[in-house]
């Protein structure tokens, strides 16, 4: 893995890089691989919202990401899709379905932060 290198706000650093292939490391903590292009995430500090700036970053070489990478960036996609399905839509059985399904990722999603805590 790649060292981080810190970011003080501006127009994004690495318009290049692929969805998956970096990570980032926001104020408030979490360090995340980030699903979409780089271009469509706030790289600028915002003095409002301090919390979401990006504050450091990684590229990630695709030989370095495991299979369960792969397959955390697919549930997120999912995630994000189902969140925003849900809030538009109106059929009552649709928005069952999309919880549920919505439930069941989150646990796989949480399954596979266990096996990759595990794995370190």
């Amino acid at each position: 893995m790649n060292d981080w290198i810190e970011w003080h706000g501006g127009g994004c650093p690495i318009p290049d890089a692929k969805a998956g292939g970096y990570e980032v490391h926001y104020r408030y903590g979490d360090e995340i691989i980030l699903t979409h292009d780089p271009a469509k995430y706030k790289w600028d500090h915002d003095p409002d919202f301090d919390r979401y700036d990006i504050i450091a970053y990684r590229l990630i070489e695709p030989e370095q990401q495991s299979d369960l990478d792969w397959m955390e960036i697919d549930l997120i996609d999912i995630l994000e899709n189902d969140d925003h399905s849900l809030s538009v839509s109106g059929d009552r059985t649709l928005k069952a379905f999309l919880r549920g399904r919505i439930s069941a990722t989150k646990e796989i999603l949480s399954l596979i932060k266990t096996r990759k805590d595990g794995s370190s």
